[in-house]
């Protein structure tokens, strides 16, 4: 039987903290949500464990990784990871499932009756998987639509601004036209997902993208 890998996300914390060469107190610092230095000392050497989810996404940020790599460990990919702790309820599964499942590319229906052995007809019973990995898709594609049409336009100011420097004059008609035919191509994708996802319920900041 392959060995349980214990939960420490101390480890990770330690080994991604020297690498960008931050001191425990620089991490709680940028973290915030009441860390401290001998919170995360403590972390580090496997005296604490217990930190909230809150605080496990600031201390992923600020080490630069996501909050699946201080929780997981893909090294060991066949290792048990203990999900449940109850008296008479302890599931377990492979890291590189918990992990998948953790990032949501797992259906946890199906996850939860492969654990407990039980049957399962692939219909989810509740949809809501299925639902968010959808409107996650369609804004990936939305995020990538607005880095196109952003640069474009960074594109057409600058080469607009180089020909006025160097000629004195505007660009040639059809220059304009073929970008204006990239907008429109583009808009017009845009406004198809953007009430696909208005229509499951996403509200969508005119901002765009938030990187």
């Amino acid at each position: 039987m392959n060995k349980t890998l214990p939960y420490d996300p101390g480890a990770k914390i330690a080994k991604y903290r020297k690498k960008l060469k931050l001191t425990a107190e620089e991490v709680a610092e940028k973290a915030g949500f009441g860390l401290t230095r001998s919170i995360v000392a403590n972390l580090e050497n496997g005296r604490k464990d217990d930190i909230t989810v809150r605080q496990l996404i600031a201390i992923a940020f600020v080490l630069q990784v996501s909050p699946a790599t201080l929780v997981f460990d893909v090294r060991k990919p066949y290792h048990q990871m203990v999900l449940t702790g109850g008296e008479n309820f302890e599931a377990s599964v492979a890291v590189w499932a918990a992990r998948d499942w953790f990032g949501g590319l797992v259906d946890p229906e199906l996850l939860h009756a492969s654990v407990n052995g039980e049957p399962y007809d692939g219909q989810a019973k509740s949809g809501d998987h299925w639902i968010e990995q959808l409107i996650t898709e369609t804004l990936h594609r939305r995020m990538d639509l607005l880095r196109q049409l952003r640069t474009i336009e960074d594109r057409y100011a600058a080469l607009r601004a180089s020909m006025t420097e160097e000629t004195g004059s505007d660009m040639p008609e059809g220059m304009k036209s073929d970008v204006e035919a990239s907008r429109r191509v583009i808009h017009a994708e845009l406004y198809t997902t953007d009430r696909a996802l208005r229509a499951s319920g996403v509200y969508l900041d005119d901002d765009g993208p938030g990187f």
